[in-house]
């Protein structure tokens, strides 16, 4: 509204069909704007005096009262701006009666009772309608508490300018007017605050008459009980904005937001400053407690309790690798007479910084003489395995390998299939062949393929003419799934013994399971060429004819197999490839 900066709306879309007696007092209003603007204020008055009585003429402008309501505010508004007040007051009633929503209807409407002086309570009941449909409508408040002025009634003017305090507290007219208005006295204040501990108002004015004097101190107190009693949190803020030190404030803001970690910040420094230091570590394990892999939280206890385990604790949780941490860590066990654990500590640091003499030294300090631990222990139990064990890894640690040797072999005469007493020897003798041999048979049967084929690779290499070590490289191929290179296997496996018939099969059964039916045929045939009772090779043979498309091969071959091993008929059943046997009479028949 131009009363009070805004844009007169004549020609809003309503979204609906306007008619043509809208259409054309906005017409009528949009040119007496021009003349206004103009400074041609007759021809404005003459136009809007046109648009008046076009309006007054028409009993239904429109399907809604909203336009009536919108163009008589314009009228209104018109009338305003050309002096003509009684006549403005007239159609921003009438633009009320047609829509008692209309706040710019109601607000102009008090502004012309205002600016005539006369009806100030009428303003004020305007201005009380827009606070209605707009509780924190700024205008109306300053308007109503210029008129509640006006009209002598300065208490309800404060009370208005105390609201707009609260909306603006940045903008000190506000307070000023509230202070010019109601002027009170420390004195005063405090003499009625002795009769009621908690009126608002006289608190209010005593923090904001305490502020102003300077006394931040004592305003944050009162700020706070006012925060209390209001149940808001912006006079806590408002107390700390005075003294950033006030720890009440702080914990009234805590207790609504307990994990805003710029409160917690701010009351950790707070206690820091007045000496508190076991409150101020408190909060710091606080905030590790809503940021748990921030290692600063924890950092800063240490930069005030240099000795607190449990901070040390959380920070090698979110950075195992922090060596200095680790390093304080391991010195305070020691100093806290927990040993094992210091030990255990300098032993992860070891590992972590190989090249630190120091972690090699402490380690050397702190640890028992193991060996005379474990000899002790073998006296008592001397067939323990585990006892048996440490003591060859520490024989082998100091060097011993004849001693270790003796004991790694003792163990692997007790458990020959147990890959940690093969490996173990294996470091000293890597190349001998029954181990290796053990270990691959062992890791095979354990289901530990890659072990397994280790071991079989490295026998390969040493003997390449053993049929064995072929044999058993092959088949943990297989048993990968790595198809092309088991081929390859049992290729160099039948060039120096072309009767080996689990060789064709196996060769046979990857070459299938490679998609290559044809090579798979001539494989498979290189069995039953040499047994004619191997079942799974008339199997596959009766899957790869099947692959091919060859129906007539497939019964047959299929119904050899099933003769020779009756377990294939259910296997049939699920095999992906005689789908198109399925549904055949024969194929039904041979397998039920």
């Amino acid at each position: 509204m131009p009363l009070f900066g805004g844009k007169k709306e004549t020609g809003k879309d309503t979204g609906k069909k306007k008619t043509k007696a809208v259409a054309q007092i906005d017409e009528i209003i949009s040119e007496a704007d021009k003349f206004l603007k103009n400074g041609d204020i007759d021809n404005a008055a003459k136009e809007y005096n046109r648009a008046y009585r076009y309006l007054a003429s028409e009993e239904k402008l429109s399907e809604t009262p909203q336009d009536s309501s919108r163009l008589y505010a314009a009228v209104g508004q018109g009338y305003f701006e050309v002096d003509e007040i009684d006549r403005s007051i007239e159609c921003f009633d009438k633009a009320t009666q047609f829509d008692k929503a209309n706040v710019d209807a109601w607000l102009s409407k008090g502004i012309a009772h205002l600016k005539t002086k006369q009806l100030l309570n009428f303003a004020v009941l305007c201005f009380n309608e827009v606070l209605k449909l707009k509780p924190d409508n700024s205008e109306a408040l300053e308007y109503k508490a210029e008129a509640l002025t006006l009209d002598g009634k300065k208490d309800e003017a404060v009370e208005c300018y105390r609201k707009l305090s609260e909306l603006f507290p940045d903008n000190k007219k506000y307070a000023a007017k509230v202070d010019e208005l109601a002027p009170a006295s420390v004195e005063a204040l405090t003499a009625a605050l002795a009769k009621n501990p908690n009126n608002l108002d006289a608190l209010t004015k005593k923090a904001d008459l305490l502020s102003r004097k300077g006394d931040s101190s004592g305003a944050a107190e009162l700020y706070v009980k006012v925060g209390r009693l209001k149940k808001d949190a912006s006079w806590y803020e408002k107390a700390l904005s005075l003294q950033p030190s006030n720890v009440d404030a702080l914990n009234a803001l805590l207790e609504q937001s307990p994990k805003n970690m710029d409160y917690l910040s701010r009351k950790a420094e707070v206690l820091k400053g007045k000496g508190r230091i076991s409150d101020a570590i408190d909060i710091y394990f606080r905030m590790g407690e809503v940021e748990p892999q921030n290692p600063a939280h924890f950092e800063r206890i240490l930069a005030l309790n240099p000795r607190n385990l449990t901070a040390m604790d959380r920070i090698l949780q979110i950075q195992p690798h922090n060596l200095a941490i680790r390093a304080r860590r391991a010195s305070e066990l020691v100093v806290y007479g927990r040993k094992e654990e210091a030990l255990a500590e300098y032993q992860e640091l070891a590992k972590l910084d190989p090249a630190n003499q120091e972690h090699a030294a402490k380690l050397r300090e702190l640890q028992p003489d193991e060996m005379a631990v474990i000899d002790a222990e073998l006296a008592k139990r001397p067939n323990d395995e585990g006892l048996l064990a440490k003591k060859a890894g520490l024989l082998e640690a100091k060097g011993e390998k004849a001693g270790a040797i003796k004991l790694w072999r003792t163990l692997y005469a007790k458990a020959p299939a147990k890959l940690e007493y093969i490996d173990a020897l294996l470091k000293f003798l890597p190349d001998d062949i029954a181990l290796l041999t053990s270990k691959g048979d062992a890791a095979y049967e354990q289901g530990n393929l890659a072990k397994a084929l280790e071991a079989f690779e490295k026998l390969s290499a040493l003997t390449p003419s053993d049929e064995n070590v072929w044999h058993n490289k092959g088949a943990t191929l297989y048993q990968l799934k790595r198809f092309e290179d088991a081929v390859a296997c049992f290729d160099r496996l039948l060039s120096f013994s072309q009767d080996d018939t689990v060789a064709w099969l196996t060769k046979g059964v990857s070459l299938y399971k490679l998609g290559r039916w044809d090579d798979a045929i001539a494989a498979l045939n290189n069995v039953v060429k040499r047994d004619m009772n191997e079942a799974a090779a008339w199997y596959y043979k009766a899957c790869s004819e099947a692959k091919k498309g060859n129906a007539k091969l497939v019964i047959p071959f299929l119904k050899r197999a099933v003769e020779i091993d009756a377990s294939y008929k259910e296997t049939a059943k699920e095999e992906e490839a005689f789908a198109a046997a399925k549904g055949t009479p024969e194929f039904a028949a041979l397998v039920g």
